[in-house]
């Protein structure tokens, strides 16, 4: 069990990485991880800031893949039990929660479309906080287990009970201890979906993936054989989603574009693409929020310097930082014009929210 300086560096290790300092977050997460393998917090922040690093290489982020597949490599796995022909084929879901979350709501028209005469669904994740996502996740399960506090065998044992046949893992990198789970092998078949990258195990079999997010060219080398479909995303149109208004631009006298992102995000690659858009689009300003995150003054003097240093000054740029619920959040974008997304994840469910807000203007 992690000792209470470790449990600080990974707070510290959590901020950086949400402010945009990623390498400083692989170094402090690389030393806790050298200290306890098992600290799985701080393999999921690694990962996570290797792939927003924008000096991270494809090289390194395969090399920590080995390093962390190697880490429990005396696994035995009990051969899993096999359902009947006659019965149900059992699909389970693994996730860290089922929170109200871009992959709970693009799993969610997966799990109404299955076909409930010939499948059973099972849901596994921390169910502690549940909130109005997590009601909807188990109404469409047949059953639902709470993993919370639960270790990888342990979990792993509770599949293996269930019988279950395929195990989907949902964003095995930036979730705790689910690799983990799936290196015990509770399923015959086991797939990654919504993952950011080979998830590096040899116990996954497949990757759900798509042209753009996984091209048959790409360099990530797949352990797991990648499916490809059209599009693997099908995210649920928000029920809290309030309606489209008149162009604030016709009151405020300029285009308002409005990124409501993580500033993880934020990188300089991205503050130049907005400097320029910035510079082209005459009389306009861009409006960052991301819940109450800007109320720390260290990031937004961050993000403004990076601007002012590329020529544009700092009135342009705003900073919200007001915590409102979902609804409330949408609501902003009836203030914007152009809803921006600054970094394509494999996740390709992101940008929808955006969209619904202002593509009927």
């Amino acid at each position: 069990m992690a000792n209470v300086k470790d449990l600080e560096t990974l707070q510290k290790t959590a901020n950086l990485k949400g402010a945009g300092f990623y390498r400083d977050a692989v170094y402090l997460c690389q030393s806790l991880v050298t200290d306890d393998p098992d600290l799985f917090e701080a393999h999921g922040i690694k990962m996570e800031a290797l792939q927003y690093a924008e000096d991270g290489m494809v090289e390194e982020i395969c090399e920590y893949l080995n390093f962390w597949a190697n880490l429990n490599s005396t696994y035995t796995a009990e051969p899993p039990i096999y359902s009947s022909p006659q019965n149900k084929l059992r699909v389970g879901y693994k996730a860290l929660d089922f929170h109200a979350n871009p992959v709970t709501f693009s799993t969610l028209p997966t799990l109404h479309f299955h076909n409930q005469e010939r499948f059973h669904i099972s849901g596994y994740a921390d169910l502690s906080r549940p909130d109005g996502a997590t009601e909807k996740f188990q109404q469409r399960c047949n059953s639902h287990r709470p993993f919370s506090s639960v270790f990888p065998a342990d979990a792993a044992r509770m599949i293996r009970e269930d019988k279950i046949d395929i195990l989907v893992v949902l964003t095995a990198h930036t979730a705790r201890r689910l690799p983990s789970v799936a290196r015990h092998r509770p399923a015959l078949v086991q797939i990654s979906l919504h993952n950011n990258f080979a998830v590096g195990i040899p116990e996954v079999d497949y990757s759900i993936g798509d042209p753009i997010s996984t091209p048959r060219a790409g360099p990530e080398p797949f352990l797991e054989r990648v499916i490809q479909i059209l599009r693997w995303t099908i995210h649920a149109f928000p029920h809290d989603m309030p309606d489209i208004t008149v162009l604030p631009a016709l009151a405020n006298g300029c285009i308002t574009f409005a990124s409501f992102n993580s500033p993880m995000e934020i990188t300089a690659s991205v503050i130049s693409l907005w400097n320029r858009m910035l510079q082209q689009v005459r009389n306009s300003r861009l409006l960052l929020k991301f819940y109450d995150v800007y109320t720390n003054t260290a990031l937004t003097e961050c993000i403004a310097t990076g601007f002012a240093g590329q020529g544009v000054a700092t009135d342009p740029v705003q900073f919200r930082d007001n915590a409102e619920n979902r609804g409330l959040n949408f609501a902003q974008y009836n203030r914007t014009e152009v809803a921006l997304d600054p970094l394509f994840r494999a996740m390709g469910q992101l940008p929808l929210s955006k969209f619904c807000s202002w593509a009927c203007r």
